[in-house]
């Protein structure tokens, strides 16, 4: 079964130029989480039995918070390193973030972190 969260907005102090570092900026992520099973939430009905959307997108958001980072590559890894930390089910993620470029003939930098369930 796969859940995916596309969109988040987050924001972040993001970038190797010094501009960068002054203010934050919006990136755009999406998680995909894989997991092994059905989830027990397709046939209870009930949030305590699947992934909170709003919970993720608040521990993303304070993954961000908590310094000023230079390379997208560190972010996305520190944003999967939170959600596998305080995962419950056994899953594979997926953290994909989108970053606008700060040179004028690049649009985006996207950045594709896998971690894959250990037992």
């Amino acid at each position: 079964m796969k859940l995916n969260i596309n969109h988040i907005t987050l924001n972040v102090i993001l970038g190797v130029y010094e501009f960068e570092q002054q203010a934050p900026q919006s990136v755009r992520v999406d998680v995909a989480y894989y997991f092994f099973d059905y989830l027990a939430a397709c046939q209870t009905d009930n949030l305590a039995d699947t992934i909170c959307y709003a919970t993720v997108a608040e521990k993303l958001q304070s993954v961000c918070n908590r310094k000023k980072y230079q390379l997208v590559e560190h972010l996305a890894w520190e944003l999967s390193e939170v959600l596998v930390k305080d995962l419950e089910m056994a899953a594979d993620i997926k953290v994909t973030v989108y970053k606008e470029a700060p040179v004028d003939n690049i649009h985006q930098c996207i950045v594709e972190i896998e971690r894959h369930y250990a037992t």
